[in-house]
């Protein structure tokens, strides 16, 4: 686990927006940031990997070319995935500006988007903070950067309709890993034909929705492998498997070990039932 991180003490003179942090992340499988009724608003773009966001009792998975925003007040956290580790780039804001920017582009409750590219604003800020070393004048510039990353996420939420069903489907995906879903299910779902359904979702994600669906479960069971006592036959059979042979080839394409052998090689405190998780970040 490696970040680069800046941070600055708060201004002396009131301002609207105030940079608390802002880094780059590459993340390991320990990975956990948790906060109750946060004092910041956090900004973080995902450049590669997969982990999972929970906020104000919502969940979603947050992978490359992923957006998350989470509102000062908010009750969040988020974790990386172990098999695919995050790479990120982030900013911890403080100050009433912050909300008013949302709420005039109307961004107010909308925590997760997929598409908008904001590397290059999170370069940009990066390089600006190591040439500042004062908190007033990070904070006059950090303000114009933020405010272009919150247009851009404006501009393209409503310019980018077709991505809704793709982001429907999505969630759709996360709340089924334990139960049979097929493709014509999916396009149901979306009152689509299954062609379309593919396509929306191939070029919102970059995979079809049925190789998503297989890859969220093979994470899934990987958990429960290393996090409880779960037989491999319940663990194929919860995440939806034909059987456990079946199960056991999948998983050893995926992690190039049976199940059994990754339930040795990466177990930790063994439950009957539940699932483990990494302790709490101070970030």
């Amino acid at each position: 686990m490696r970040e680069e991180i800046i941070s600055y003490a708060p201004p002396t003179a009131p301002f609207p927006f105030w940079i608390e942090m802002t880094g780059i992340s590459y993340c390991d499988g320990s990975y956990h940031i948790a906060r109750k009724n946060s004092g910041v608003w956090v900004l973080e773009y995902i450049e590669q990997g997969r982990g999972e966001v929970r906020v104000n009792g919502r969940v979603f998975t947050a992978g490359r070319g992923d957006v998350y925003l989470l509102p000062e007040g908010s009750d969040h956290d988020y974790t990386s995935s172990r098999e695919e580790p995050w790479v990120k780039k982030w900013i911890n804001a403080r100050g009433p500006l912050c909300g008013a920017l949302c709420r005039a582009y109307g961004l107010s409750g909308v925590y997760h988007m997929n598409g908008p590219d904001l590397s290059g604003e999170f370069d940009a800020l990066r390089a600006m903070t190591r040439a500042t070393p004062d908190a007033a004048g990070a904070a006059r510039e950090g303000a114009v950067l933020f405010h272009r990353m919150l247009q851009k996420m404006a501009a393209y939420g409503a310019g980018k309709e077709e991505n809704e069903p793709a982001g429907a489907l999505k969630a759709y995906l996360e709340a089924s890993l334990e139960r049979p879903v097929t493709l014509a299910d999916m396009a149901a779902h979306l009152y689509r034909s299954p062609a379309q359904t593919v396509r929306l979702f191939r070029t919102a994600f970059g995979e079809t929705p049925c190789r998503y669906l297989q890859q969220r479960r093979l994470e899934g069971a990987a958990l429960l492998l290393a996090g409880t006592r779960l037989p491999v036959q319940e663990i194929a059979r919860r995440f939806c498997f034909a059987d456990a042979h079946y199960f056991a080839n999948v998983f050893r394409g995926k992690y190039g070990l049976t199940p059994s052998a990754y339930r040795r090689g990466n177990r930790v405190s063994a439950r009957p039932g539940g699932s483990a998780r990494g302790g709490a970040l101070s970030r």
